[in-house]
């Protein structure tokens, strides 16, 4: 992981708003199901786009509070809104950055663990700022994680 800072990003993607809690059970969890429609009925049917994100916003206050998760692609042009899919903005920061060696389903479970290990450790000064933080998911199977930094 490394400490970076980011530029905005304008991306067009779909979004719901749910919190852990929600997303520990089968019955309450939204987030399957939005990359499940993000992928089936807007991802090369609506958007252009290699690129994927992932992205958390909105919050409510910290990881037990609401928040927005979206599934978006960068906006490379002048794409028009369309159906459900809708602007979203990365906002510009400091961020750390976490990067998977693995390859696989689970890449990015074993990014979200890293970052819950790094932040539990008290000894370490960085503070999450709940902000906006996102997942990249490149073409060529890479994935980076980046989590918005006070």
């Amino acid at each position: 992981m490394n400490l970076t800072d980011c530029g905005h990003k304008h991306l067009l993607g779909i979004t719901i708003r749910t919190r852990n809690e929600n997303e520990r059970s089968r019955e309450t969890a939204q987030i399957p199901g939005l990359w499940k429609t993000f992928y089936e009925e807007i991802y090369k049917k609506v958007l252009n786009g290699e690129t994927v994100y992932g992205v958390y916003s909105g919050y409510e206050s910290d990881h037990a509070g609401y928040f927005d998760v979206s599934a978006a692609v960068e906006k490379v042009g002048n794409e028009a809104e369309q159906k459900d899919v809708k602007p979203i903005v990365l906002q510009s920061g400091k961020y750390l950055k976490f990067t998977s060696k693995s390859e696989g389903d689970n890449q990015i479970w074993q990014l979200w663990e890293q970052v819950w290990e790094f932040f539990s450790d008290e000894n370490q000064e960085l503070e999450r700022a709940y902000t906006t933080d996102y997942e990249v998911f490149y073409p060529n199977k890479e994935v980076e994680l980046y989590i918005a930094i006070k």
